[in-house]
């Protein structure tokens, strides 16, 4: 059994390696997902935010304008700081849940996507780090391709660690700068370790 905590740079493939790791039946925990759920309507988030921002950053469907709340904090650092102080505590409650609930039951990996594992000093909490990581045109390029203005794009980027930073404290790097079928290989080799890991372990 082996928890592993899997970060990255913003559009760097780690939704797309974590999906192909899913389909070899890893288990994951997401949080962006969690972070969602939070943000959502009636999300335990909400009350807290909404005291920090105004009624404003909530939608008509009574859930949390993430672009409208994107945009004010990502050029504003003492926003930003507002809002993960609210947000990554009950984000990591919910992910510690969930790696206790698994420690109980007999699967061999649970894997935990997190983009600022770093950023929130969580890698004490992990067997193994895993980075997904690519080149940097690469990485504008897929932020171009969502329609973010440049502008906005470095706004993002800047907000977290150097993707160089984040590699070099990792155990492990899966590159999306290639093909799929090399990002598969990738995935196939590295779980080919961790049974290997597992076996050794026991």
């Amino acid at each position: 059994m082996s928890i592993l905590g899997l970060t990255g740079g913003i559009a760097m493939g780690k939704t797309t390696m974590a999906d192909m790791l899913a389909k070899r039946g890893i288990e994951l925990v997401d949080t962006d997902v969690i972070a969602r759920q939070l943000t959502a309507g009636g999300g335990k988030a909400l009350p807290e935010i909404v005291a920090a921002f105004g009624e404003q950053v909530i939608d008509s469907s009574g859930a949390l304008d993430r672009a409208l709340m994107a945009q004010m904090v990502f050029r504003d650092p003492l926003k930003r700081q507002k809002l993960e102080s609210i947000l990554h505590p009950l984000i990591r409650e919910d992910w510690r849940g969930r790696v206790v609930a698994f420690r109980e039951r007999p699967s061999a990996h649970l894997i935990v996507v997190i983009p600022l594992l770093f950023e929130t000093a969580a890698e004490g909490e992990f067997d193994q780090l895993i980075c997904v990581a690519c080149s940097h045109k690469d990485q504008k390029q897929r932020l171009a391709d969502r329609g973010w203005s440049v502008e906005h794009a470095n706004d993002r980027i800047r907000s977290q660690w150097p993707v160089e930073r984040k590699m070099a404290r990792c155990d492990l790097v899966l590159w999306t700068s290639c093909s799929l079928e090399l990002c598969q290989r990738q995935i196939e080799g590295m779980l080919v370790g961790l049974e290997g890991r597992s076996l050794g372990d026991g």
